[in-house]
Protein backbone atom coordinates (compact mmCIF):
# COMPACT_ATOMS: atom_id res chain seq x y z
CA UNK A 1 0.00 0.00 0.00
CA UNK A 2 1.72 3.18 -1.06
CA UNK A 3 1.50 6.42 1.72
CA UNK A 4 -1.30 8.80 2.02
CA UNK A 5 -0.09 11.74 0.35
CA UNK A 6 -1.20 14.78 1.99
CA UNK A 7 -1.07 18.71 0.39
CA UNK A 8 -0.85 21.43 2.41
CA UNK A 9 -0.79 25.61 1.29
CA UNK A 10 0.42 28.61 2.37
CA UNK A 11 1.16 32.33 1.72
CA UNK A 12 4.44 32.03 3.36
CA UNK A 13 6.00 28.81 4.46
CA UNK A 14 7.57 27.91 7.20
CA UNK A 15 6.85 31.18 9.44
CA UNK A 16 7.68 31.09 12.82
CA UNK A 17 4.63 31.69 14.00
CA UNK A 18 2.97 28.68 12.51
CA UNK A 19 4.07 25.90 15.07
CA UNK A 20 1.08 23.22 15.28
CA UNK A 21 1.18 23.38 11.72
CA UNK A 22 4.89 21.91 12.47
CA UNK A 23 3.80 19.39 14.94
CA UNK A 24 1.32 18.15 12.48
CA UNK A 25 3.44 17.84 9.35
CA UNK A 26 5.74 15.81 12.02
CA UNK A 27 2.94 13.70 13.20
CA UNK A 28 2.11 12.60 9.93
CA UNK A 29 5.34 12.26 8.75
CA UNK A 30 6.03 10.09 11.48
CA UNK A 31 3.07 8.09 10.89
CA UNK A 32 4.08 6.99 7.07
CA UNK A 33 2.10 10.15 4.93
CA UNK A 34 4.07 11.75 2.22
CA UNK A 35 3.25 15.57 3.57
CA UNK A 36 3.85 18.22 1.37
CA UNK A 37 3.30 22.07 1.20
CA UNK A 38 2.93 24.10 -1.25
CA UNK A 39 3.41 28.38 -0.67
CA UNK A 40 2.23 31.02 -2.51
CA UNK A 41 4.81 33.19 -1.51
CA UNK A 42 9.07 33.28 -2.50
CA UNK A 43 11.00 30.81 -0.19
CA UNK A 44 11.42 33.34 3.27
CA UNK A 45 15.00 34.54 4.26
CA UNK A 46 17.02 33.63 6.99
CA UNK A 47 14.95 30.12 7.99
CA UNK A 48 16.31 28.91 11.20
CA UNK A 49 18.11 25.82 11.31
CA UNK A 50 15.47 23.77 13.23
CA UNK A 51 12.51 24.95 10.33
CA UNK A 52 14.92 23.95 7.33
CA UNK A 53 13.55 21.20 7.09
CA UNK A 54 10.28 22.10 6.46
CA UNK A 55 11.34 24.15 3.62
CA UNK A 56 12.39 21.32 1.79
CA UNK A 57 9.18 19.82 1.58
CA UNK A 58 8.09 23.21 0.43
CA UNK A 59 7.16 24.00 -3.27
CA UNK A 60 7.75 27.43 -3.58
CA UNK A 61 5.14 29.17 -6.68
CA UNK A 62 6.97 31.71 -8.26
CA UNK A 63 4.90 34.43 -6.89
CA UNK A 64 1.65 36.30 -5.47
CA UNK A 65 0.40 37.07 -9.25
CA UNK A 66 0.79 33.51 -10.03
CA UNK A 67 -2.80 32.50 -11.46
CA UNK A 68 -4.94 29.74 -9.53
CA UNK A 69 -5.63 27.58 -12.61
CA UNK A 70 -1.21 27.76 -13.11
CA UNK A 71 -0.82 26.48 -9.25
CA UNK A 72 -3.22 23.57 -9.69
CA UNK A 73 -1.41 23.00 -13.37
CA UNK A 74 1.65 22.43 -11.33
CA UNK A 75 0.38 20.90 -8.12
CA UNK A 76 -1.46 18.04 -10.60
CA UNK A 77 1.65 17.85 -12.84
CA UNK A 78 3.51 16.61 -9.48
CA UNK A 79 0.55 13.99 -9.09
CA UNK A 80 -0.55 14.75 -5.66
CA UNK A 81 -3.91 14.98 -5.99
Amino acid sequence: MSALRIAYFAHIFPSKSETWIYHEIDELRRLGCDVRVFASHIRPDGIPEELRRFAEITTYLPDQARSVVAGLHEIAHRSLL
